[in-house]
């Protein structure tokens, strides 16, 4: 059985099954960089990921509506200096699928919204929560 979120297997437990990815908070190793973030997104969120908030910001001044949010990674970005109307501005080689936490299924140029914790660096190691 396939977990509905992610599609990665389930632990059968009993009569009831648990994937061990999307139930609980994220954890592991993760690479982080800043997107916009609509303030009412529809549907699948294909957007462009920036190496610094700094540069997502400016990036928003041309825009309508958003905010810049951090996101993580499983994959690095592989980083690439802009060669459009607004020079000078360090982004991924490729738009990204940008999902609202861990829950998605695995992929490249794919992150999620991180949480509002995280450490300000560009590699992150979450850790799970004991309770």
């Amino acid at each position: 059985m396939l977990c509905p979120y992610c599609n990665r297997p389930m632990l059968e437990l009993f009569t009831s099954c648990v994937c061990e990815h999307c139930d609980g908070e994220a954890h592991g190793d993760f690479f982080r960089g800043w997107v916009v973030w609509p303030e009412q997104p529809v549907g699948l969120v294909q957007t462009w990921v920036f190496r610094t908030s700094e540069d997502a910001r400016r990036w928003l001044r041309d825009r309508d509506d958003g905010e810049v949010r951090a996101v993580l990674s499983r994959e690095p970005f592989t980083w690439a200096r802009s060669r459009g109307a607004l020079k000078d501005v360090v982004l991924a080689e490729r738009p990204f699928e940008i999902f609202r936490d861990h829950r998605h299924p695995p992929g490249k140029y794919r992150a999620f919204l991180a949480p509002a914790d995280i450490p300000d660096a560009d590699r992150i190691r979450l850790r799970r929560r004991r309770t």
